[in-house]
């Protein structure tokens, strides 16, 4: 069977489910202060969704937080939050009756299942990838079973967030057609509004909950995760690392291991919270196995550091990294 036909296929078959949900949604009455987030597809209280529905929190919005996750998940949520399961039912039921979608990432699972956006919802797209670094086949290019729940999906969102014309370039390259092309609102990722605020407490909780002293410096690493490589992670010398980081800059030093969501599989995460963004933003330093977290951190003095060992292997699995300077790819 050729692309266009298995194309062909997928889409049908999307039809069809609509035909059998839709009769089942216009029973469900739609609320117009219930705003219903998810993050990959059932993770946690993480990501750009996380910090938009604490500011709605600190707002002390009056609606409805809704937040999809997988049965089982282990998550800390506010008590504002409401968490729900993601199951295919429960997460039709609650995105057929929100007001307001706030998702980092397409929900094309369940547009493939049937759902269709109401022309009175409002559909938020934060994505995950800010920068737009991380190279992605464009939508014309994707496997055939999601061209269709892709499109609709693309076609369903009223704002993707931006946070420069770079990432608007990207986003256009790699998302939009010539029939689906949403508005870009380029208003800066939710999670990098930490940098521009005083987070003294945010700190002070930190250490108190891993028992350091105030004065105590925190060195974070960050593994990315490719499979097949994650042992790598552990290459480093950490008693080195320790002593020369008192060498350089005084003080006593933590080492802090943030693991990557993909690795939580193979390893316990240790730290899932504060996030990436969060700890990555304290008075130490940062080292990241490749480039990315780099370019989000450096907002600041604070001194951060990559590692590129893992490129190679970047590239061999279709994700190739591009420079934020043009579109060679970025080698050291």
């Amino acid at each position: 069977m050729n692309k266009k036909l298995r194309r062909w296929f997928g889409g049908v078959k999307m039809m069809f489910f609509r035909l059998l949900i839709q009769p089942l949604c216009w029973f469900f009455r739609r609320r117009a202060d219930r705003v219903v987030f998810s993050t990959f597809d059932g993770n946690g209280f993480m990501d750009n969704s996380k910090y938009v529905a604490q500011e709605l929190i600190r707002r002390n919005f009056p609606g409805e937080l809704i937040w999809l996750t997988s049965p089982g998940k282990k998550a800390d949520f506010p008590p504002e939050v409401r968490r729900v399961s993601n199951k295919f039912f429960s997460e039709l039921y609650y995105l057929a009756t929100a007001g307001v979608w706030v998702d980092t990432h397409f929900k094309r699972h369940i547009f493939k299942k049937g759902l269709v956006k109401r022309s009175d919802q409002l559909y938020i797209q934060t994505w995950h990838g800010s920068l737009g670094i991380k190279a992605m086949k464009p939508i014309t290019e994707s496997s055939p079973s999601i061209y269709y729940p892709t499109l609709a999906d693309v076609g369903s969102v009223n704002y993707m967030i931006s946070n420069s014309t770079f990432e608007n370039e990207y986003y256009r390259d790699w998302f939009f057609t010539p029939e689906v092309q949403p508005e870009i609102f380029m208003a800066g990722h939710p999670r990098n509004d930490i940098f521009f605020r005083d987070n003294s407490e945010l700190v002070e909780r930190l250490k108190r909950n891993f028992n350091l002293q105030t004065d105590d410096r925190i060195f974070t690493y960050m593994p990315t995760f490719r499979k097949g490589h994650f042992c790598d992670s552990f290459g480093l010398d950490f008693g080195r690392i320790r002593a020369a980081l008192a060498d350089t800059f005084g003080g006593n030093w933590y080492i802090f291991m943030r693991l990557h969501p993909g690795a939580r599989q193979e390893l316990q995460n240790k730290f899932d919270e504060p996030g990436v963004i969060d700890v990555s933003r304290r008075d130490g330093c940062v080292v990241h196995r490749l480039f990315f977290l780099h370019i989000r951190f450096h907002f600041e003095p604070p001194p951060g550091i990559h590692l590129c060992g893992g490129l190679e292997v970047l590239r061999n699995q279709s994700r190739t990294a591009l420079s934020a300077y043009g579109n060679a790819v970025c080698d050291r």
